[in-house]
Parts: structure tokens; sequence; C-alpha cells
């Protein structure tokens, strides 16, 4: 079906063609190419025309682009960074922890809130106490996980700051 056509001299010879006129063959390859281009007629009008695509290559004016095709170095846009914010979270979760947490301390939220009017509220026959314990722990949770993710990405920043300087030394 596929029948594989063995390469002639010819196919070698004329791809060769180009490194021959270049003078890019070694010696051996160069005297082959030579003794075939004596023999072979087809071969010589190959480089011939090879040859003449050369010359008229070489006679046509050199055109100048109209715009530059120089690259500019991109100027980085300047990036929000998150850093701040989470600072601030950070620090915004750690006061309302401790002010909760001195006030636990000093008793402040075991007394019941005054007596209000509406019937949707508790009365304080019932006891109401805030869940001080559970605001504590949810707020130290908070203030963990802040100070972690500030950390990374302090450490993040502070790592691409210094790795220009790594890769230039």
């Amino acid at each position: 079906m596929f029948k594989r056509s063995k390469k002639t001299k010819c196919d070698k010879v004329q791809k060769m063609l180009s490194a021959y006129m270049d003078r890019q063959l070694s010696l051996p390859e160069q005297e082959m190419v030579e003794q075939h281009l004596k023999v072979c007629q087809n071969c010589q009008a190959e480089l011939d025309s090879l040859r003449e695509t050369v010359n008229l290559l070489h006679r046509m004016p050199m055109a100048s682009p109209r715009c530059s095709f120089v690259i500019s170095k991109a100027k980085l846009a300047p990036r929000r960074s998150v850093f701040g914010a989470l600072r601030i979270a950070t620090v915004v979760a750690a006061l309302c922890l401790a002010t909760i947490f001195c006030g636990d301390v000093m008793h402040v939220f075991d007394r019941p809130p005054p007596p209000s009017p509406g019937p949707w509220e508790p009365s304080q026959e019932e006891g109401y106490t805030w869940p001080v314990r559970e605001t504590e722990y949810g707020l130290l949770g908070v203030t963990l996980t802040l100070t972690g993710v500030t950390i990374v990405y302090w450490r993040k920043k502070r790592t691409s700051r210094e790795s220009p300087r790594n890769k230039n030394a």
C-alpha cells in the first residue's frame, strides 16, 4: 500500500545544495556533491535555479518596517496587597478578644440585661446570660486564623522581594 521509496543520490544531493552553496559541507560531502553535479544535469539545473533565486533576493531592496518592533520593558501594575487588610483585621479581632476577655475576668457580662418591655425578649427570671465563652473561643479562632494567614502572606511577600537578589548573585 505505502511503498517506501528509496532515496536516490539526486534526492540526497538536492537536500545538500543550499549547504553546498554556503560552503557548510564537510570536505567528503562537498566532493561527493561536486562529483554528482558533473554527471547529473537535473541536479546541476537545481543548483543553477537556487543560485539565481539567491541572486534575485540579493538584488531586492531592503524593506524597513513601518513601526518599531522593539519590545519595551513592561511596567508591572501595582498589585493590591491583602497584607494590609489582613493586618488590620487581625488587630481588630485581637482587640475584640482582649476586650471580651477582660470583661469576662471582671464579671461584666454576669449581670442580667435591663428589663425590656417586649414579649419577644427573655425575662430576668429565665436567667439570661450572654454566651461569653463561646464568643471568646470564636474570636480566638478568628484571631489565630487571621494571624496565620497574615504570617503566610508576609513571608510570601518577603520571599518575593528577596528572590531577585538571589538570582543575580
